[in-house]
Order: C-alpha cells, then structure tokens, then sequence
C-alpha cells in the first residue's frame, strides 16, 4: 500500500511540475484535473487501510499545497483554486473508498487477510 501511495505521489507531482502544453490542458478543466489526480491518491488507501487516512490525508492536502507553493519555480502558475480542487479531490476519495468499503462489505479483517496471502 505505502508503495502505490509512493508512486501515485510521484507521478502527480510529475505531471503538476512539468511544464504543460496549454492546448491539451484546454480540453479538460484544470481543476477538475487535479481533484482526479487526488481522488486516486487516497482511493486505494481508503479502501484498503483506512485506518492510515489520519496520516495520508493531512499528507495529502500539505503535498497540493506544495505543489502550489513550487510550481511558480518550474514554470508553472500557483493557483489557490487549483489547491481546493486538491483538497476536494482527498476528501471525494475518502468518500468514495469509505463508500466503496461500505457497498463491498470490505472490513479491516479482509483486507487483512487479503494484504497476508
């Protein structure tokens, strides 16, 4: 679980720290992006250990702040709406993961038992 937390960290600050080409990012809204990236990083943990959301998740809306912080020093443009966006996006996944455990009948014993096979 730490390791796809990793890399779905690695990749969104990939592609929010690398110059972006505008006419492919005016096809899709930039906000909406971004509330995507971050539903994805907190899904899996939602779902399958939710008992780390009290860590992931203050992790996880200080990483788009910083996000927005470097983004001016790459090129970028820091956007306070892009960091909503984030923060909606964490709290969409803890949501839906929570909602998904629901629905599925998923219990921390599973996914116990699941993480030991």
């Amino acid at each position: 679980m730490l390791a796809l937390t990793f890399l779905l960290t690695l990749t969104i600050a990939c592609l929010t720290l690398t110059p972006v080409n505008t006419s492919a990012a005016s096809q899709v809204s930039d906000k909406l992006l971004h509330a995507i990236a971050f539903i994805g990083l907190i899904l899996p943990c939602a779902v399958l250990t939710p008992r780390a959301l009290v860590y992931v998740v203050p992790f996880a809306i200080i990483f788009g702040a910083l996000i927005e912080i470097i983004q001016p020093n790459v090129g970028r443009e820091a956007e306070f709406m892009d960091f909503v966006a984030n923060t909606i996006g964490v709290w969409l996944g803890v949501v839906t993961g929570l909602f998904i455990r629901y629905v599925t009948g998923l219990n921390a014993h599973d996914a116990l038992h699941r993480s030991a096979n």
